[in-house]
Formats: C-alpha cells, structure tokens, sequence
C-alpha cells in the first residue's frame, strides 16, 4: 500500500528527448525559454550522462529500470550477439527486455496510479496500475496502448518511418503534431487527481537536431545561406513549442508536485569523418584480408554499397521494408565480413553508435573461427589495443580518440558478453567507417549528412523543481540511472539494491536529505516476461521505421 508520509504528493517527468544545455541555456538567458528558465532558477540542473552508446533504446531503458545496459540487455535497437562475426541478432529489441521491472512497475505494486506516455521501448504494452502508450518504436498495426481502448481516442502520437523524406516544413509541421498530441494527453492525466506519477517523452528536440542542425551551424558541410534564412528558426521554435507545452503542464501541477525534466541523451552535429577501424587493426597486423583474386573485389563491394546507402538516402525503401534476417545478410556485406581472413585475425570492429565504436577479439571457443586463447593472451592483447589506440590517437596524439574502455569498466551484469571487449570513444567530429583500405581517415559523405545533419552526444539534461528541492543550484554530472532510485526514494519507497543507479541527495535541501535516510530492498524477484514478443509483421513494420529513423 501507498506510504501515508511520502513525499512529494505527485512525480511529474517530462522527457525532452535529445535535449541539450548547449541550445537551452543560451536560448534560456534571451529569454525565448521561460519555462525551463523558471525551474532551472526555482530548482536545480545539472548534466545528465546518457549510457555507453547514447542511443535511446539502451538509455530509455536504464532510465526506467535504473540499471546499466549490461544488465537489462538493450544496447541498441537490434540486441548484439557478438559470437557472430554480423555482430548483432536477427531481431529487434522490445518491451520484453524491461517490461515489469521497471520502477513505474515497482510503484503500480505499492498502488500508484502511474502515466506512461510514449516512452521508448515499451511496445508491445503490457498491464499497469494506470496507462501506457508504447514509445519508439511502434508498428502501424497491433494495439499500442494499455488499456487498450485508450488507442481509439487518441491522436498522432509518433513520427514515422518515412519522416527524413519530408521537406523540411513538412517536418516541423509532423512534429508539432506528435508535440500536442502527447502534450493533451499529459494534460488529460494532470487534471485526473487519481494519477500519482506521469511520465511523457516529448521528441521535438530530437527532431531539431537530426533535421535541422544545418540550417543553425555555419561551420556544418550542409549548411546553406539561403536554406538556413528560410528554416533556421526551426529548432530553436521546436524547442519553444516544447517549453510552452511545459507550461500548459506545469499550470496543472500544485506544490507538492516534483517536477523532473530530462533527457536520454544530448545532441550536436553528426560527426564528419569516419575513423576505419579494421583498417587501424589491418595496418597493426592484428586483422587479415583474404587474398584471393576476388577479395579487393569483395572489400570494394563493402564499401560501394556502404557509399550508395549514404549517397541515395531517400532510396532506401527497399532496404526498409526487408525483414530483420535479411538485414542481417546484407549487413555481413556492408561490414566486409566476406573479405576478413578470420583465421588469421585477432581483433576486429563492432559497430556501435555516433562517437562510439567496439572492438572484438576473435577468442577461442566463444567466435566461430577464435583464434586467441582465452586468459592471460586475451588480456594482454586488450591491453596492447587499448594502448596502441590511445598512443596513436589519444588526446596526446591528433586527438581523434578521447578515450578507450575495457567493457567491464562501463557494464556489469548478465549481458556483460554482449558488449564488445573494447569501448572507444572518438571525439565528437570522428565515428566508426566499414573500410579495410587506406586511408585510415575518411569523410562522412555530404549527401548523408545533408539528411542527418545531428546525431546524439553523451551530455543529456536534469531539470528538477518542488518542495524541499534546492533553488537555483548548478550540480554536477549525473547518469541517467540515478534518476529511477532518485524517484523512488522521493516517494518513501525502498530502493532495490540491484539498480546501479544511485540516489541524487543534492537535488534535495540538506536538511530533508538529512532526515530521511536512503532505504534498501531485496531486489525485485524476476517476473516471467509479460510480453510474448513480436510478430513478424510488427518486427517488420518496425524495422522500417528505424531504419527511416537511421538507426538500423
């Protein structure tokens, strides 16, 4: 049952997905952001850190299980099965990985009234104490809310596959849309007094900064004088629309409400060079090519193929509507998997997201042809790619790489095997490229980054505001784990001790941190999964959506 002394009354969180300090506290300061200017001034804000890579799937998910990625599974849209040299299964991640343990789950237990409202990687629904509509990414078909009437009266709530074929007017118009639709709904559960927590994930940032980021940055290849006088208004009145919709909610909120905006992860400008990591491991003697009369041929493919998909963006229709196996299949060639001479390679690239990158080591009895034993050679070969990179590369080099993990100094948990064995993080201007030849630094080419002019950064937002709360206080970095046993403590509710998240007692008056302490529970038992999974016209409807979306 509900804890008659928690506090506060009412948990409102409003995701900003993409969201960014870089455009928010400018834009706050002119004046052109009062709502989030008034909470940053009347609370606290900080940088929120998304997850290792900063894509939504994985930060979404440990945003509402409060666990790292090596624990609930979700790295990216397609779960990684790293004893394929493809890299990833033939399938899409789903609900299934988080459904019932999240903390929205946990406070249905103890009777909240939750609101979930188009959160990533909630579909297929599954029951609460409340609603749901299911977030990125939902198929055309199939019911996409709990309960499942709730759909009938609903608007449109999402962006689709297709939205990168759009002009750029059409966009903004697609978007303000979804903005209201999902902003009504909102509103609908703050005026029902019964609902004590909502959460609704807004995407207009998100939309801001892969569409639109040229049209606002001079120094981007895509920019465009004449395009940008026409349209550069665009994300700085997406990100108005969204504070404005802030305050249609926050007229709703009474005092005892803590209110919490966030975001999954930042955004900036795509990276414009590629950094050909087979081809690094291939000039370290660590990959081989095979030599055969066809193989620069094969390799040649690879990368033709990998040119045509980035050069003819709005041909991709093809590409979208193939099912997840046969993505996989055509993956192997854009990867150049056909022209790697396993047998005689020791370490080779996982594609991972933006300015992240993997690197595998071909091991004995985990990779179908491993051929460095497991133990003491393994750890020593990481150590020398580690060191190797960051001589070569790191920030006392030409600053390409920022930084180089061993998986386990990022995850922990279960599906720690489905990280890569290497994490590198590149400077933001770099991402992974696909090529086996030299040169080692290649351009993104222009035509893609006329399409995706943003991609994600690591630094996300943390706006809170409410009672006990402190005021106008800047605080350092935190991850977006803390947020889901942040939220549970406020409400007087145990924390389970298996959230690697931790609880942000700054965002609190010392005083109230002071009294009431930090409470522990057993970990939440492993409920069989709620979700059966999906069919293959869901998978299939959803595969095209991200792939529009460019994440497949």
């Amino acid at each position: 049952m509900k804890d008659s002394h928690r506090w506060p009354s009412k948990v409102v969180v409003i995701g900003l997905d993409g969201a960014t300090f870089d455009l928010i506290r400018p834009w706050a300061a002119q004046g052109e952001l009062p709502n989030l200017k008034l909470l940053m001034d009347s609370g606290v804000s900080r940088t929120l850190q998304s997850v290792v890579p900063p894509i939504s799937a994985g930060a979404w998910s440990s945003f509402m299980t409060g666990k790292s990625p090596g624990r609930h599974g979700v790295l990216g849209f397609r779960p990684y099965d790293l004893g394929r040299y493809t890299c990833f299964k033939e399938k899409l991640v789903n609900s299934s990985y988080v459904a019932g343990e999240t903390f929205l789950d946990l406070l249905s237990d103890y009777g909240y009234k939750v609101a979930m409202i188009c959160i990533p990687i909630t579909y297929p629904v599954w029951e609460i104490n409340g609603i749901m509509v299911a977030g990125l990414p939902t198929p055309g078909s199939g019911n996409y809310t709990w309960p499942e009437e709730l759909g009938a009266r609903l608007g449109t709530m999402s962006i689709p596959g297709d939205f990168h074929t759009y002009s750029p007017s059409a966009k903004f118009e697609r978007s303000l849309t979804v903005l209201e639709a999902r902003t009504a709904l909102t509103i609908e559960t703050l005026q029902d007094r019964s609902f004590d927590v909502t959460v609704v994930v807004l995407s207009s940032p998100d939309d801001a900064h892969h569409h639109f980021w040229k049209f606002i940055d001079p120094n981007h290849p895509s920019y465009d004088a004449k395009e940008a006088e026409r349209y550069g208004n665009i994300p700085l009145e997406l990100y108005k629309r969204c504070d404005e919709a802030l305050g249609r909610m926050l007229a709703y909120m009474d005092d005892d409400t803590l209110v919490i905006v966030m975001s999954d992860h930042g955004g900036g400008p795509s990276p414009t060079h590629r950094f050909n990591t087979n081809y690094w491991l291939r000039s370290q003697g660590l990959l081989s090519v095979k030599q055969t009369p066809l193989s620069g041929l094969s390799a040649a493919l690879g990368d033709i193929l990998y040119t045509i998909k980035e050069h003819l963006p709005y041909k991709e229709h093809i590409r979208r509507i193939l099912p997840v196996r046969t993505l996989s299949t055509l993956s192997s060639t854009l990867m150049n998997i056909a022209s790697i001479d396993w047998s005689q390679t020791k370490a080779y690239r996982v594609p991972m997201y933006a300015s992240m990158e993997g690197i595998e080591v071909n091991l004995q009895g985990r990779q179908p042809e491993g051929i460095v034993h497991p133990g003491e050679e393994y750890e020593e070969l990481r150590c020398l790619v580690k060191q190797q990179l960051l001589d070569q590369f790191g920030p006392k080099g030409d600053g390409v790489i920022k930084a180089v993990y061993r998986k386990e100094e990022i995850y922990s948990g279960e599906h720690l095997r489905d990280a890569p064995d290497l994490i590198i993080g590149l400077h933001k201007d770099y991402t992974g490229g696909i090529s086996l030849e030299s040169p080692l630094i290649t351009p993104v080419p222009k035509s893609f980054l006329d399409v995706w002019s943003g991609a994600h950064r690591m630094n996300g937002i943390l706006i809170a505001q409410g009672r006990n709360v402190q005021v106008g206080v800047a605080l350092d970095d935190a991850s977006i784990m803390d947020l889901a046993p942040t939220i549970l403590y406020a409400l007087g509710i145990p924390v389970p001790s298996d959230m690697d998240g931790k609880v942000l007692l700054d965002i609190f008056e010392p005083a109230f941190a002071k009294q009431r302490e930090i409470r522990y529970a057993t970990p939440v038992a492993e409920r069989q999964s709620l979700i059966s999974g999906l069919t293959e016209e869901e998978e299939k409807e959803m595969v095209a959506k991200l792939r529009g979306m460019g994440y497949l």
